[in-house]
């Protein structure tokens, strides 16, 4: 029930990601530009020590299964590989899962659409896969907590992919703690099953706290420092300095950011009138980042976003837009959202194809 679905788009999407995926890791590889860069650089020295906490700002999962699977292997794969595996594995799950949640949620006749946002969701969808944080693997567990939910399935489920979720990624923890309390409130869990999904990373962070004199548990000054929780700013500020139009790429995302934060607030008045629950926590956290944001992680406040599809699609007012979307072709809506994926994951690992085109025409101007 949860990884079946009849459509032949999912079997298409699959297809697409997997082949993709195969493509653009030939690209990185014979280019050069593969490498363990920023986070990724940090997941591997994790997962050759996993207790020493090498790392406070983040959470243990991903470079646990590096470790595993390293050692099962034994050492036949990378650290990078295998976490791009894991991605993939886990973005190829999502489509199946996002497909039942929209069969649920939203008329039929956007479906397949909406699917391929989410799947390819502009510049984010699919590149994560390429530069594997553990975007995919922990938005497959919250689409499963949330299919759970809607379809009223096993509570199990929910309770075991909420909890893995917890201990996958930080900016995640507000919708897995907002659906856990919208459970309870449809009596789909009962409040002693909260303690049940906190209680793995609860017992990590007591663990790490005993063992290691002095501990510093820095995921929450991380967070802190994240949202501008202690900083005496003013709401979006953040948000207003990141952005800018001195290039083609300030251009590209400042639009991304302001169209998504208008969107987000407009569904989200839409959804606190007609009393849509499921829809207002799906926005809160987005409208919540959007305001305590700060410039340096404003990626994060984009990509995260990705569930902002699942009010836009079921949204009783913004018909026209709706409408504009399932007007464009299925195949040339793909081609565009994978290229817009491509050319972010090069810029991830340092091309920017975008810019050397730009540079390119002005000198030949």
């Amino acid at each position: 029930m949860i990884f079946r679905g009849s459509s032949k788009i999912i079997t298409k999407l699959q297809l697409i990601g997997l082949f993709s995926a195969i493509i653009v890791k030939s690209i990185l590889v014979l280019s050069g530009l593969e490498s363990l860069t920023s986070d990724l650089g940090v997941y591997d020295t994790w997962s050759k020590d996993l207790w020493s906490h090498k790392e406070p700002n983040h959470l243990p999962l991903l470079p646990f299964l590096v470790m595993l699977i390293n050692k099962l292997s034994l050492g036949m794969f990378n650290a990078l590989l295998t976490m791009q595996i894991l991605a993939l594995i886990a973005w190829m799950l999502s489509v199946p899962v996002f497909s039942n949640i929209l069969k649920a949620i939203i008329d039929n006749k956007f479906h397949d659409h909406a699917l391929i946002l989410l799947c390819f969701y502009p510049l984010f969808g699919f590149s994560f896969v390429l530069y594997p944080a553990p975007d995919k693997m922990v938005h497959l567990l919250f689409g499963l907590s949330l299919l759970c939910m809607i379809m009223q399935l096993n509570k199990g489920i929910f309770i075991i992919s909420a909890a893995i979720g917890l201990m996958v990624h930080k900016a995640m923890w507000p919708y897995f703690g907002l659906i856990s309390v919208l459970s309870v409130y449809k009596r789909y869990l009962k409040p002693r099953d909260l303690f049940l999904i906190i209680a793995p990373i609860s017992i990590y962070y007591l663990a790490i706290y005993i063992s290691q004199d002095e501990a510093q548990l820095g995921i929450f000054n991380n967070l802190n420092s994240d949202l501008m929780i202690n900083a005496t700013v003013l709401p979006y500020e953040g948000l207003i300095n990141s952005i800018e139009f001195s290039d083609v790429n300030s251009v590209v995302k400042s639009f991304y950011i302001l169209c998504l934060t208008l969107l987000a607030g407009i569904l989200l008045i839409e959804n606190i009138y007609y009393r849509q629950l499921l829809n207002v926590l799906l926005l809160t956290p987005i409208i919540v980042m959007s305001m305590f944001i700060v410039p340096f992680v404003v990626t994060g406040y984009l990509r995260h976003s990705i569930f902002i599809i699942f009010p836009l699609f079921s949204s009783q007012k913004l018909t026209q837009i709706q409408n504009w979307i399932i007007s464009i072709s299925k195949n040339f809506l793909i081609l565009v959202l994978v290229i817009s994926n491509f050319l972010f994951i090069l810029k991830t690992y340092n091309f920017d194809l975008i810019d050397v085109t730009w540079k390119m025409l002005l000198q030949a101007n």
